[in-house]
């Protein structure tokens, strides 16, 4: 297996978000990089969504041909594709292979038929899942204001049956939360200078393709 990280994320056309800041992203922290694309954004535009095959048939040849340490899941903007996904992972089984899920809605909220399939499959998979307040409180249908809120939400995601989570804490808050079934941490907000260009997931799971176990490499990130 390389050390490499599988990015599956939306292409942004204006380069600010999806695969373009994957990509930046784990290059900044050492990392190397595949991609596969199950969608195009551009703004508030409509996303304009690949077919579930055309989105699979990438994932499968990175897969096999690049062997990555780490997945690095991004939206891929529809519930078919979701599933199908999930269902490629478990056809294709490797133990050793991470899988870290940024579950960021930014201005495209998931339509139901997509937000049930991550609950009833990726997000229970995935060995980390990172989001922020608005991606909680929709998964959770729980309002956050403070840091008790906030270690409440921690808490409600682990009940649904994710493993671990790292939530990005919101200005107002202060402070970021990460939550396994045996801890739970608090980190000042991370906050990039360039923040809007940067991937928590992605660099996490550049950390983790490196070598770094699950902890150590949210304290990468979250603690410097």
């Amino acid at each position: 297996m390389s050390s490499c990280v599988l990015a599956i994320a939306a292409s942004d056309v204006l380069g600010h978000s999806g695969i373009e800041a994957d990509i930046r992203t784990i290059s900044a922290v050492g990392g190397r990089v595949v991609a596969a694309i199950p969608a195009f954004i551009c703004g508030n535009a409509q996303p304009q969504v690949l077919p579930s095959d055309l989105v699979l048939w990438q994932v499968r040849h990175a897969l096999a041909e690049a062997k990555p340490a780490v997945i690095k899941l991004g939206r891929v903007y529809s519930a078919e594709t979701a599933d199908d996904l999930f269902s490629l992972l478990e056809e294709m089984p490797d133990e050793n292979r991470k899988l870290v899920i940024g579950f960021s809605c930014g201005g495209q909220h998931p339509n139901v038929e997509e937000m049930a399939s991550y609950k009833r499959n990726l997000l229970l998979r995935a060995d980390l899942v990172v989001l922020g307040v608005p991606e909680v409180e929709m998964l959770t249908g729980y309002a956050v204001h403070d840091i008790v809120g906030l270690q409440h939400a921690a808490g409600m995601m682990l009940t649904i049956g994710v493993r671990a989570a790292l939530i990005k804490g919101s200005d107002a808050i202060g402070q970021d939360i990460f939550a396994t079934d045996i801890s739970t941490d608090m980190y000042p907000l991370v906050r990039p200078r360039d923040a809007y260009l940067f991937d928590s997931a992605a660099a996490i799971a550049a950390f983790m393709a490196s070598g770094c176990d699950l902890a150590g490499a949210v304290r990468n990130l979250c603690a410097g």
